[in-house]
């Protein structure tokens, strides 16, 4: 995954960066499956953030550490707030 933040494991897209990730239309939430070993020894929400590539040809699941998304690189501050916003809207 040379230059690649996420590939698609069934359709084989990609995305170059975490900000290409979540601004994608076709991607969304769907939920987070926790570490309860990390929550305990760190007493903070870990784990993974499960994700959907909703195409046609596609519909995978994806899996993101929540530790990838802790600091959103080249994104300021209202960037970031834009992008957990879409990510919020997308659960409901």
């Amino acid at each position: 995954m040379n230059g690649t933040f996420k590939r698609c494991t069934l359709c084989g897209r990609e995305w170059r960066t975490k900000k290409e990730f979540l601004e994608d239309m076709t991607i969304h939430l769907n939920g987070h499956q926790y570490n309860r070993k990390k929550v305990e020894a760190e007493g903070r929400a870990d784990g993974l953030l499960i994700f959907t590539h909703r195409i046609e040809e596609c519909g995978t699941s994806l899996a993101i550490a929540v530790a990838q998304f802790r600091e959103s690189v080249g994104l300021n501050r209202r960037q970031r707030n834009n992008t957990w916003k879409k990510i919020q809207n997308s659960w409901k």
